[in-house]
């Protein structure tokens, strides 16, 4: 692979962008045997904004998109594909990351296939710079996280019905009864209230 200082990959002298991605990817190809998830590679001006955005043919076969027309390499058309909650984050992340102003672009967000599901990813990024140091854009992958994602969610979702279900049994011990004077039990039969403590302990 080429060189890198930092977090940053460095144009070799008279190299394009395109020729760079294509340095990049045979490396990788070579280095684990196999081709990226996805990547991504972007054109910067001198300010850090986006002149020109490109996506991999092997993103959009992740994705279900059978052409560039479907999915084309333009920003105002991804962010379209993104999930609603996700783009401000994304954006944020993305002119942080163009403008130096964070060290690397990483971020998790959601992305529509073309069945209409989301896909949850991993998007990571490191700054271009030419010989002379001026940053000329980024350069990225896509890495598929939805089972990941998914997993996490089930173990999460695991612990909290176990979490509601040890206070329920503690709070409401002995089959939901209540000791009264005699020493004698009397088991509540108020249905709705049981219902409302549980809606109020998943929230």
């Amino acid at each position: 692979m080429g060189e890198s200082v930092g977090n940053n990959i460095v144009l070799r002298q008279n190299e394009t962008m395109d020729g760079l991605v294509e340095r990049l990817y045979n490396s990788a190809s070579l280095v684990y045997g196999i081709a990226p998830v996805a990547y991504w590679h972007e054109e910067l001006d001198e300010k850090g904004r986006l002149t020109a955005i490109h996506f991999s043919d092997h993103m959009r076969e992740m994705l279900g998109y059978k052409s560039e027309e479907e999915f084309p390499n333009e920003l105002n058309a991804f962010v379209t594909f993104l999930h609603p909650d996700d783009v401000d984050l994304m954006l944020k992340n993305a002119i942080a990351a163009g403008t130096g102003k964070i060290d690397k672009y990483e971020l998790d967000y959601r992305i529509r296939r073309a069945d209409g599901n989301y896909m949850w990813c991993k998007a990571t990024g490191e700054l271009v710079k030419d010989c002379k140091g001026k940053t000329v854009g980024m350069y990225g992958a896509f890495i598929d996280i939805t089972e990941v994602v998914e997993l996490k969610e089930k173990q999460e979702q695991e612990k909290k019905t176990e979490e509601i279900i040890k206070g329920f049994t503690e709070e409401y011990d002995a089959s939901f009864c209540g000791k009264i004077s005699d020493n004698s039990y009397q088991v509540f039969t108020d249905v709705d209230a049981v219902a409302e403590k549980i809606e109020d302990m998943m929230s």
